[in-house]
Parts: structure tokens; sequence; C-alpha cells
């Protein structure tokens, strides 16, 4: 007796696309639509975009709506759909077929009411899984006990997402309070486990406040310990770089170099130059000199 198995490569994308004072553009410009650029941008030849639009026989609602401008692919997969930090508003459809759109409506009363809660902004949340590839497996029957695979980056950034036996709150230059791990930020960072294992202020009051950091740097920052992920590294890569030079996450430190040498251009040299200089980078600071002495006569 044998036994198959079928299985089929997963991909995800995670987009954030953020509409900054969408209370104020809801009530000045209501009929005009608004698109997202074009993600994920990762050379796969997937292109899709978001579009908010009011619903034409409904004036009290909008309809959220991702359009798929793929050449020649053909992708399956699932969108995953919410707003706001807190991720409210879950919805779910199927990715649409090249050329296409799929939508879900939402009250604005909704919408609104998620943008009050993020200063005045929208934030729209887009979690894509693609369905790719088909493999089949099969063996005689006492191949059948399998190990099934580690999910301990999953089961990490579940804790942290859920909140679950929290012991230490992560206060950001903005107000904004994080719920964490003392254990796992030890693990993680020899500068939060200097902290938590001395009789500092930070670990008698189980409260760490970070004022030089906002909550978006911060949260990308906890999510890479968790999870040894930065998803939004390209939107904040320097203050990332100052945020992973101070609590000596060296990995963190090295993604974020790379991402800056590889995305060098006219108006962001100097500034990458300066920071591979006060951060002792100095491979980045070689690759940066390099660009801007090819480039001198634009400069």
């Amino acid at each position: 007796m044998n036994w198959c198995e079928t299985s089929h490569e997963i991909q995800k994308i995670i987009y954030t696309w953020t509409i900054k004072n969408y209370e104020l553009l809801h009530y000045v410009q209501k009929d005009k639509a608004l698109q997202s650029p074009e993600f994920p941008n990762d050379g796969s030849g997937l292109q899709l975009y978001l579009k908010l639009s009011v619903v034409s026989n409904a004036t009290d609602q909008t309809a959220v709506m991702l359009y798929n401008t793929s050449k020649n692919l053909t992708h399956l997969g699932k969108v995953h759909l919410c707003f706001g930090r807190d991720r409210r508003g879950l919805k779910d459809f199927q990715l649409p077929k090249t050329g296409a759109c799929n939508y879900k409506c939402y009250e604005d009363a909704q919408l609104l009411k998620s943008a009050a809660s993020d200063s005045g902004n929208l934030i729209i949340n887009c979690d894509i899984t693609l369905i790719g590839e088909c493999t089949n497996k099969s063996g005689p029957q006492e191949n059948l006990i399998k190990v099934p695979n580690c999910k301990l980056v999953e089961d990490l950034v579940a804790m942290l997402e859920t909140k679950e036996l929290t012991d230490v709150t992560i206060v950001t230059a903005d107000g904004h309070k994080i719920p964490v791990h003392k254990n796992i930020l030890s693990a993680r960072s020899k500068v939060f486990a200097a902290m938590f294992k001395h009789a500092m202020q930070e670990n008698t009051e189980n409260c760490v406040a970070i004022k030089e950091f906002n909550f978006d740097v911060v949260s990308e920052l906890i999510r890479f310990m968790y999870s040894g992920e930065a998803p939004n590294l390209k939107e904040m890569s320097g203050e990332l770089l100052a945020a992973a030079e101070k609590y000596q996450l060296d990995r963190l430190k090295m993604m974020c170099a790379k991402f800056m040498a590889d995305n060098l251009s006219i108006d962001n040299a100097d500034a990458v130059l300066k920071s591979a200089d006060l951060y002792n980078l100095r491979d980045l600071q070689l690759k940066t000199i390099q660009y801007i002495q090819y480039n001198i006569e634009i400069y």
C-alpha cells in the first residue's frame, strides 16, 4: 500500500497603503477615486494596485478594489483586507484574474472611524496568499510518519499579536504602548538583556520608554525581534538602521545597509553616506562614494 501527498507552493505578499488626512479628503473630494502605487515590485511580474471609489448606487458606501494588471501571468490566491494598526473590518476575497478587479464595500462610517483612531489617516492592510506550483509526493506506507515543519516564528509572532503573557510595556516617542515579553527581547538584544537582568528602572517598573523612535519604527523593530523579518523596511530604512544600532541587532542593521546600497539615487546618496559613516558601515560607505564619483557631473 502506497501513500500520496499533494502540496502547493505558498507565497505571501504584505502591503500597507496609508492615505494621509483621509477624514479631510473624504469630505472635500468624496467623489474622486484614490489609487495606490503598483505593488509588490519584487521581480515576480505580478502587478497589483488598490483603489478607493464611492459605490455608485450607495452614497454612504466606499468600495476598496484590488486590480490585477499583470501581463501573461496566472495567479490563484486569497486576499485578506483590513484597516488600521489593530486590523479592523476583516474581509476576504479571491485574487482577481489578470485584467480584472475584485472588491469589497464598506460603510463610510466604518472607514472614518478607522481613520479617526489613526490620527485621521486611513491605513489599508492588504495581505495576499498566492498558490503556486503543485507538487506530488508518494511512497510506501512505512514512510507515512512525517515530522511537521517548525512553526517557531509563527508561534512567536502569535504571542506578540495576541499579547498573551506579556510582562513589560514599550512606550514609543509618540505615546503608543506595545506590550511585549522580556524573555524574547532579552534573547534577541544584549541591550534589553542588560536592562532586564539588573535592578534598573525599566525592569522594576516593567515599562521601557523609547523616546527616539515613533510607533511605526518601534513596531517594525519589535516584529523583527520576534520573527527575524522586517516587511516595511523599505519605508523606514534610515530610522530602522538607527534603532538596530542602538539595540545591537546586527542582522537588521545589515538588512538596512543592503537595502540602502541596492537603492542608491541622486536624491538619497548624501544621506546614505552620512548614515554609513555614523554607523561604521564601511562597505556601504565605499559603494556610496563610488556611486557619487560615477555621477559627479549630476551633482
